[in-house]
């Protein structure tokens, strides 16, 4: 039986590693797409956007960069969890997107 080191060093790709790319990877385009629809390349500050359009345009920037930084913490939690996994992966993964 493999250690916790060696589970932790492992190179394998999880489920959880993969779906927290595919929503990152889906950030990515969705604020890609609308920057370019919008031509927001020149404008400081919120864009002229109004506080509750800024405020999905930011966490959707947010997801796409931060979300895969916190993927080797949600991997060890996921080792560590025994009892409601996926509902407790996704609370742990919502709960930081949001």
């Amino acid at each position: 039986m493999a250690t916790t080191a060696e589970r932790t060093t492992s190179r394998t790709t999880s489920s959880t590693t993969l779906v927290i790319l595919a929503t990152a990877i889906a950030a990515w385009i969705a604020t890609i797409a609308w920057i370019r629809v919008d031509d927001m390349s020149a404008m400081p500050g919120t864009m002229g956007m109004g506080l509750a359009t800024f405020t999905v345009m930011w966490g959707l920037m947010m997801t796409a960069m931060m979300l895969p930084s916190v993927d080797p913490f949600i991997r060890m939690y996921e080792m560590t969890v025994s009892t409601h996994r996926t509902r407790r992966l996704v609370a742990l993964g919502g709960g930081y997107v949001v």
